[in-house]
């Protein structure tokens, strides 16, 4: 059973490790540190909601996948030019995001025993997940493929890889997530291009489908109760 305030946490912990990274990675060594503590705490709260709603191997590897972050992520911090540790990371990083999304969606859309605060915090935290997932996987893709994206702003003044490190890839995906297009960072290849627009597209989509589903679930509730 999933906890009163659980989404909702885990929704101020998401936005709260989003936005503080541009402010925190600025601080060097201390701000990476911070970055960590805060993507750790993400993990694990993450690990534990959707353990308590799946169980089996995925649930029973949990801890290694953690530990396996924990190493890998301080190994990044004080070797940052070993860029295959980095890659390794926010692999492990996408697969959570995945797992995460399906389990919280599955339980705040299909579950009848969810509160209407519980299931509009779900929801939310859902949204910000996949947006979340595309960050990291547009930063994997730069890595794979460097200068996949252009920055045409001062938010790069060293370069999009290095932008992308700082957590404008966040902002990146949300922009494009909302369709809001600044056009200020751009995809410059076909993958990189097509990928950005899928997520347009979801985000989109998920805004309809989820506003329609909390009405019907609404209605179905209020029916039930008369």
């Amino acid at each position: 059973m999933i906890e009163k305030n659980s989404y909702r946490n885990f929704l101020v912990l998401q936005l709260a490790f989003m936005l503080s990274c541009p402010v925190i990675l600025d601080e060097g060594l201390i701000g990476k540190i911070i970055e960590m503590l805060l993507g750790l705490s993400l993990l694990t709260m993450g690990i534990m909601m959707t353990n308590k709603r799946r169980k089996g191997w995925l649930a029973a590897s949990s801890p290694f996948l953690l530990a396996a972050v924990v190493v890998l992520w301080l190994y990044g911090i004080f070797h940052p030019g070993l860029w295959g540790l980095t890659l390794l990371r926010i692999s492990l990083f996408i697969l959570f995001f995945m797992r995460v999304v399906f389990v919280v969606a599955q339980h705040v859309f299909l579950s009848p025993r969810v509160s209407t605060s519980n299931r509009l915090y779900g929801a939310m935290s859902v949204y910000v997940m996949i947006s979340a997932f595309f960050a990291n996987l547009f930063q994997l893709l730069n890595i794979l493929h460097p200068d996949s994206f252009v920055c045409h702003s001062v938010l790069c003044p060293d370069g999009v890889d290095a932008a992308f490190g700082m957590g404008v890839h966040f902002y990146y995906s949300l922009a494009t997530m909302t369709t809001v297009g600044f056009g200020d960072i751009t995809p410059a290849t076909p993958f990189a291009a097509m990928v950005s627009a899928m997520e347009a597209l979801l985000g989109q989509l998920y805004v309809a489908i989820v506003v329609a589903r909390l009405v019907g679930l609404h209605l179905l509730e209020n029916g039930q109760q008369n």
